[in-house]
């Protein structure tokens, strides 16, 4: 479904652990309609799965995975790299066809109808894409 590296797993376990989050709650993933490729990941904390998610357990935390977004993002890898300069959570998304040039956005398929359908079913990101 969608692995985690170990950095990505330390650095997630100390935000749980900041924001207090109760032994039901844990980290949701789900994509949006955004950015400059057409989609884009939304991550946010949870104090509980909804009834649809695909639940992940990494003991010190869980990941609940969107039902819509299940399909975009299975087999992801997702990583957490820290430079002198920048800290970032990567994902690394075999599923992706096209992703832009700053890494926040994504496609899965080419464009065509295919495409516009699939987005008319997603919701839309309240963040602007690439800046």
């Amino acid at each position: 479904m969608i692995t985690i590296t170990e950095s990505a797993k330390k650095y997630l376990e100390e935000l749980c652990l900041q924001k207090k989050l109760g032994k039901n709650a844990g980290i949701a993933i789900s994509v949006v309609k955004g950015g400059c490729s057409g989609l884009q990941y939304k991550f946010d904390f949870a104090h509980e799965p909804n009834p649809t998610d695909s639940i992940v357990d990494f003991s010190q935390f869980k990941i609940f995975i969107d039902q819509k977004a299940l399909l975009f993002v299975i087999g992801t890898q997702l990583d957490y790299l820290k430079t002198e300069t920048s800290a970032k959570l990567i994902f690394n998304n075999p599923n992706a066809k096209h992703e832009c040039g700053c890494g926040k956005s994504f496609n899965t398929i080419e464009k065509g109808p295919e495409l516009e359908d699939i987005l008319g079913s997603l919701k839309t990101s309240s963040k602007y894409g690439c800046l």
